[in-house]
Formats: C-alpha cells, sequence, structure tokens
C-alpha cells in the first residue's frame, strides 16, 4: 500500500476516513490479573482504570459503533420515524424495559401488517432519567417512505404511558445527531443537562442499544491513503480530529476525516 496504512469506513450517506501514522503489528504481551485489572509483561505496567471510566470508554465505544449503525440504515430519513418510548410510572426496571419493548414490537408489527405498512425494522436505544426512572428511542424504519402512523396509536400500542415522535427528515447525518443526544449521558455534567450524572444507572452488563434482524451494518476496509482519498475526493468534508494512541513507548497519530456523500442543504431564509 502507498502511503499511511489507512482504513475507510461506509456507513450509508456518510464515509469515515481514518489514517493511521503506523500501526501496531505485533500484540503487546498481556497478562490478566483480574476482571479488570491487567498487566503488559515487557513494561511491567499495570492497567486498572476506574470502574466509572471503564464504563465510560465502553459506552463511548457503544456510541460510536450504533452511530454508524444508524448512518448504515438511514440514507432516505423519510423511510424512519425516531419516537421515544416513556413510562407514566417510576420504572426503573432495565429487564422490564426490555421485555416491554419487545410486546410492543409485537403490536407494531401486527398493527403495520393490518394497515398495509410492510414490515419495519428497528433500532432502540434505552436511557435514564435523572430519578432513575428508565425510557427508550426508538428509530422505525421502512423500505420505502414511513408511513403516518398518529401518536395516539402509537401510544395505545405501548401501553405504558407516553410517547413522542419526532421528525427526521430535515437531517442528513441522523448517526451524528442522536447519538450526539445520547452522548451527553456519558460526558456532559453541566447545570443545563445533568444526564452526565446518569452513568452509574447502567448495569455494568448491561447493553444499551438493540438492533432488529434486518439491520444493514456499516462496512469497513483496510486501504491506501491514495485510494481512500480517491474515494472521497467529491464528496462533502464535515469533520477532521486528530488522537495520539501508545505502543509502550512509541506513538501513533491516527487522524480522522468524515465525509458526506450528499451535498449541504440550502438554509431557509
Amino acid at each position: 500500500m502507498r502511503g499511511k496504512p489507512t482504513k475507510i469506513i461506509t456507513a450509508g450517506n456518510i464515509v469515515q476516513v481514518q489514517t493511521f501514522e503506523r500501526v501496531n503489528r505485533q500484540a503487546p504481551k498481556i497478562k490478566r490479573i483480574d476482571a479488570s485489572t491487567w498487566v503488559n509483561t515487557e513494561t511491567g505496567v499495570i492497567h486498572q482504570p476506574e470502574p466509572k471510566e471503564s464504563r465510560k470508554a465502553s459506552l463511548r465505544t457503544s456510541m460510536s459503533k450504533l452511530r454508524d449503525i444508524i448512518n448504515a440504515n438511514t440514507e432516505h430519513p423519510e423511510n424512519t420515524l425516531w419516537a421515544t418510548l416513556t413510562y407514566a410510572e417510576n420504572m426503573t426496571d432495565t429487564k422490564r424495559l426490555y421485555k416491554d419493548f419487545v410486546r410492543f414490537w409485537m403490536r407494531l408489527c401486527f398493527y403495520c401488517e393490518k394497515n398495509g405498512h410492510g414490515k419495519p425494522e428497528y433500532i432502540n436505544a434505552a436511557e435514564p432519567q435523572e430519578r432513575g426512572a428508565w425510557h427508550c428511542h426508538v428509530l422505525i424504519l421502512w423500505q420505502n417512505k414511513a408511513p403516518f402512523i398518529p401518536n395516539a396509536d402509537l401510544a395505545k400500542l405501548w401501553k405504558h404511558g407516553f410517547v413522542k415522535i419526532v421528525a427526521t427528515t430535515d437531517c442528513d447525518n441522523l448517526g451524528a445527531y442522536l447519538s450526539a443526544y445520547l452522548s451527553d449521558t456519558i460526558d456532559t455534567e453541566t447545570k443545563a443537562s445533568k444526564k452526565g450524572a446518569r452513568l452509574h444507572l447502567y448495569p455494568p452488563s448491561m447493553k444499551f442499544y438493540r438492533l432488529s434482524q434486518g439491520i444493514k451494518k456499516p462496512t469497513a476496509e483496510w486501504t491506501s491513503e491514495r485510494k481512500a482519498h480517491d474515494i472521497v475526493k467529491d464528496f462533502r468534508k464535515t469533520y477532521e480530529t486528530q488522537k495520539t494512541i501508545y505502543f509502550g513507548e512509541k506513538q501513533s497519530t491516527i487522524t480522522y476525516e468524515h465525509y458526506n456523500r450528499l451535498p449541504a442543504k440550502e438554509t431557509k431564509t
């Protein structure tokens, strides 16, 4: 390959180019001490992240994956509905949340079949409120334009409280928009938003998002730096940042570039 090692990730209309100054082709010699502690046997350095930081890193990784999955399935935002399902009561049981969602989904699929809407797919993310109560966000996706479903009908199918539907047709990077909203739970600890203080409410083994079987996954491949930039040369560049990683005493810089296949939308005046 010519140039620096480069990875290109394609998720719907969004293409991410990751350019590595160098890659570590030798795995470090790691010896695990317990579930959360390990030692690099070459350097003697012991790694034991704080539980909160470890959980935060895990959720950040999951959030990044969720962003790409959303983008891989929302090339046509008009085919989607974004809904929030909340409880009338102070419901704090995450296992019940998932069971209630499964039953809701079965009812919704029956409703869609009965009304000729076709079978949808879903991307579901759970989120705690400040008081400890749980609710879930769900992207409902169809092969064609999303049907009109009255909010009252969706609330009857949910059965447990309130439903709010938000339009997504004006967003050309739905993954970034929705994952930024959800990631406040991990990172934000300001007076305006106390979502960051809710991190402890996520059980350690909890999978905070779930997908139906028909959901598409983003694709990733290693290529040359030249070929990657040739692929995106006609796309709109939306974001660039860098990160430094370490291999023992060595370090490498990764450049992240985000591109959108779609032209920027005109601002209404």
